[in-house]
């Protein structure tokens, strides 16, 4: 046995160079096992006829990869190997094997052997082997990370489902009480009426906010479906603006509408609804007493329709723009509730309908969001 716990700096033989290239190529695929699978046949037969990836966690030797081109060449059980914590060249007679410890960033991943039924590795097959091992421990220190953000976005998705589905059944329960309240024979006292007006607010709310998670579940499945019909925008806004002024009187005399007789498109009609509902109430959240103004301008000549809500609001922080229309993203500064998802939720509509939305702001000044939407939808 020969063992070989340094190596002397020696130059890489052109074909090692060849096959340090050829591994490269595989290190930014993303699942483990294909990975491995890729690199084992790049490096073989040159490096040998056999190679295998041994761990070890919690004193338990395990094998995570073994890839053969000759089905005879073996190598030790993978507790002999997996502790492995020097390069090692080991030769026997006709057998030889080359072992590296692998790492990544923080952590050991265990050891990579080489072994083939010729006595052929030396300090140039070690360099070789030592340069894999680096990259090969980052590579898959990668695919561990990816797999458990995975994991966990999967996880927090059930989660979401789940809980939206039993929030739904009670804010149902709790509109049917207040609307029996509402329509009993008795008038309600003044302040039980009052109270009630607190509750279907509330539960208007947090259905709002249920429907956002039941979205977000659609979006991030690829599952948003589209009934695309010919739709009048301009008709559109002028629902929203009623239907909000008829949770809040005050609401009608803060917008200003700036729009033509018509805007005609093949849309979804509710997802239409849905992102110009969004986009106005989150501007006359964001700006307190002062107007909002909604403006719709056609381009017959692109077949194209912009949509346009301007806010008067404290405006909206360069940072914040840049990740204002992901998942959960709000500007806490402004010490607003909701989940952060009715930006998100408004883009991906507007991209399934094939068209862009952009935010224009600056501090201080308020905000604009632009919808340019395809008068003849993507998804028709």
């Amino acid at each position: 046995m020969r063992g070989a716990e340094s190596v002397v700096e020696t130059e890489v033989v052109p074909e090692y160079t060849d096959v340090i290239a050829s591994v490269g190529k595989h290190f930014l695929l993303t699942e483990m096992e294909p990975m491995l699978e890729a690199i084992a046949r790049s490096a073989l037969p040159l490096l040998g006829e056999l190679l295998v990836l041994d761990t070890e966690e919690g004193g338990v030797a395990r094998r995570l990869f073994e890839f053969h081109r000759e089905p005879r060449t073996w190598v030790e059980a993978p507790h002999r190997l997996a502790s492995i914590s020097h390069p090692e060249i080991c030769t026997d007679g006709h057998f030889s094997r080359l072992s590296v410890p692998v790492f990544g960033k923080s952590i050991r991943i265990g050891t990579l052997s080489l072994a083939s039924r010729q006595p052929i590795y030396g300090c140039a097959e070690m360099n070789v082997a030592e340069e894999i091992a680096v990259s090969l421990g980052l590579a898959i220190e990668n695919t561990w990370t990816r797999a458990a953000l995975v994991e966990a976005v999967e996880a927090r998705d059930r989660l979401i489902s789940i809980a939206a589905h039993e929030l739904r059944g009670s804010t149902c329960s709790l509109r049917i009480c207040t609307q029996a309240l509402r329509s009993a024979a008795a008038a309600l006292p003044p302040k039980a009426a009052r109270l009630v007006g607190i509750v279907e607010r509330e539960e208007r709310r947090l259905s709002h906010m249920i429907d956002e998670l039941f979205d977000l579940g659609r979006i991030e499945s690829g599952q948003i479906e589209l009934k695309v019909e010919s739709v009048d925008l301009c008709e559109v806004v002028r629902e929203v603006v009623s239907r909000l002024g008829d949770h809040d009187p005050s609401v009608t005399g803060r917008i200003e509408l700036d729009l033509p007789s018509q805007a005609l498109g093949q849309w979804d009609r509710f997802r239409v609804d849905q992102a110009v509902t969004n986009l106005v109430t989150n501007a006359l959240k964001f700006s307190g007493n002062q107007p909002v103004k909604i403006e719709i301008k056609t381009d017959p000549g692109h077949g194209r329709v912009s949509l346009a809500v301007v806010d008067q609001g404290p405006g909206i922080d360069p940072a914040v723009q840049a990740v204002i229309f992901d998942p959960f993203k709000r500007d806490r500064n402004l010490g607003r509730d909701g989940l952060g998802l009715g930006l998100y939720i408004v883009r991906n509509v507007v991209l399934a309908l094939g068209g862009d939305i952009r935010v224009a702001s600056t501090v201080g000044c308020g905000a604009t969001f632009t919808v340019d939407l395809p008068a003849r939808s993507l998804a028709g």
